[in-house]
């Protein structure tokens, strides 16, 4: 029998689920047994993370626009728990909130029994408290992202209160590894397979992370929708420590088997960010998750080597750049990741340097 909160659960609803974090939640839900429904507008989520829905049984896929109702209550009215894990970034007609609002209209008539909703730990801002726990207060989110999963957390608490069904909120660290887009790691992996000698850091490289592995944020979700019985809970996702810029570059380089290179700090704005908005240090405390038994797997430098290491396995698209560096020319192999990313990476990367581009 398939169990969350204490009672048997037939199908699970996932949204976001063609993303990086989704999707490696999918996966866990087919292997114990559970039928699972993906909800997914495939925006930045891909097919290709996903077991074929006819080869696997229990796995139906809907694209379906979240802030859109009426284009999915039908195809999810047998769901009966809910991982909530879409997130929309730079869309600027679209926000979680706004998501967040549909999916609630969309469950007006379904009983649900569990709800796990994904926020950041981000929405602390700029913490007086470090390492920062979840009751601290005043939740300060600085830019429109984290304000946006705030104001999630707050709809979908209020919705779970009414109902009276338990839900868990879980505020992730900086998530790297497996099909993830995004992120320090990826960004200083992808500008380093460009050019290994120079690149450029936002910031004075002493902002500080916690970083966690993918393998371990779903270990998290598991472990508390399982354990999940009355009320709402909240627990940090993250490792226990947290490095600054310059020991991220350090991972990676080692990780890549490249000599550091050329750092170009932009400095440090007002808050101490890379950027307005950027906070100077991000450290939640796990203390609480880790007393219901949950303990990540890797330190943050562990996390963003074994991401590292899983892009520089992977070769789904390889794309020849040519680039001149004081007027000489060379060829250099990049690897992106994702094809609906290429623009986005092409342009990010490549600035003036680049001549020419092609798939291969």
């Amino acid at each position: 029998m398939n169990q969350f909160s204490g009672v048997e659960t037939q199908r699970v609803l996932v949204t976001g689920g063609a993303g990086a974090i989704g999707s490696a939640v999918v996966k866990e839900l087919l292997e114990d047994g559970f039928h699972v429904t993906v909800l997914d507008n495939l925006r930045t989520g891909s097919l290709e993370n996903l077991p074929k829905p006819d080869s696997v049984t229990g796995l139906r896929f809907v694209q379906a626009d979240l802030c859109d109702p009426t284009s999915y209550f039908r195809q999810i009215s047998d769901c009966d728990a809910i991982f909530h894990l879409a997130t929309l970034r730079k869309w600027p007609e679209r926000d979680d909130y706004v998501a967040s609002l549909g999916l609630i209209r969309a469950l007006r008539n379904i009983k649900i029994k569990l709800l796990v909703l994904h926020s950041t730990a981000m929405v602390y801002g700029n913490a007086k408290v470090v390492p920062t726990p979840e009751n601290y207060v005043p939740l300060d989110p600085i830019m429109s992202y984290e304000a946006s999963k705030y104001k999630c957390e707050q709809l979908m608490t209020t919705f779970a209160v009414r109902r009276r069904m338990p839900m868990v909120t879980l505020r992730f660290a900086n998530v790297v590894g497996g099909t993830s887009y995004h992120g320090v790691s990826r960004d200083y992996f992808e500008r380093l397979l460009v050019d290994p000698t120079n690149l450029r850091v936002l910031g004075d490289g002493f902002q500080r992370r916690s970083y966690v592995h993918l393998d371990d944020c779903v270990s998290a979700i598991m472990s508390t929708a399982r354990i999940a019985r009355e009320g709402q809970e909240v627990y940090n996702v993250a490792s226990e420590d947290a490095i600054d810029l310059h020991e991220v570059i350090e991972a990676v380089t080692k990780e890549m088997g490249i000599e550091p290179p050329h750092i170009d700090y932009t400095g440090a704005v007002s808050e101490g960010g890379g950027w307005p908005g950027d906070p100077r240090t991000v450290h939640p405390d796990t203390t609480k998750l880790q007393a219901v038994g949950w303990k990540a797997n890797y330190d943050s430098k562990g996390a963003i080597r074994k991401a590292v290491s899983e892009m520089s396995g992977k070769k789904d698209v390889t794309v020849s750049i040519r680039t001149s560096t004081n007027f000489k020319q060379s060829t250099i192999e990049l690897r992106i990741l994702e094809k609906s990313h290429w623009d986005r990476a092409f342009a990010r990367l490549g600035r003036n340097r680049i001549a020419s581009g092609r798939y291969r």
